[in-house]
């Protein structure tokens, strides 16, 4: 709680392997904070409906510019329910916004933040700082392991040029139908 003290909201992007750690930390949170929870990422966009269930609102594709909105709406007082590309409940509904456009240049967004031992993660009921020690705990547990090495997943496009139906892509394909998706 003391990490998030002081902020606008907490946004929490997240794939299908981690929706049950963060719903139960989202829920927690919840117990002790009146700051929103903003979940993105694949399975929010995939599992909208699941997902509003828990968190305040959901980001449904790319996040970049409704990051910024939001900050500007929370920090003015707006209704963060006039945001685009947001999902929420609402009086027991589910509403989604219309998505932002794509970014079409993708060299207009500013760098990502690659020190990544700067971070911390929540890990076995704790919030604790990334350590290369840690890093290699994760690895071997979660991510791709690879014998004897560390793995740090990166990507260098956007969108994707295939169709594959179990692909987190066709809903952004859909979401976002009659631009340019791969990137």
């Amino acid at each position: 709680v003391e990490e998030i003290s002081g902020s606008l909201y907490v946004g929490i992007s997240l794939a299908a392997s981690e929706f049950i750690a963060v719903r139960d930390f989202t829920m927690e949170l919840k117990k002790v904070s009146a700051i929103p929870v903003i979940w993105g990422g694949p399975q929010p966009t995939a599992s909208i409906a699941e997902s509003g269930g828990y968190a305040d609102a959901v980001c449904v594709g790319e996040g970049e510019k409704t990051a910024v909105d939001l900050a500007r709406i929370i920090s003015g007082h707006g209704d963060i329910y006039d945001i685009a590309n947001l999902a929420y409940l609402r009086e027991g509904v589910l509403r989604q916004n219309p998505p932002h456009p794509l970014v079409e240049n993708l060299n207009s967004l500013p760098m990502m933040d690659t020190d990544i031992y700067r971070h911390k993660v929540y890990f076995e009921n704790a919030l604790r700082p990334l350590t290369p020690e840690l890093l290699e705990e994760l690895d071997q547990m979660y991510l791709r392991p690879v014998p004897g090495k560390i793995v740090y997943i990166t990507t260098i496009s956007r969108g994707c040029p295939n169709n594959c139906s179990y692909c987190n892509n066709s809903y952004l394909k859909k979401t976002y139908e009659g631009q340019k998706y791969f990137r």
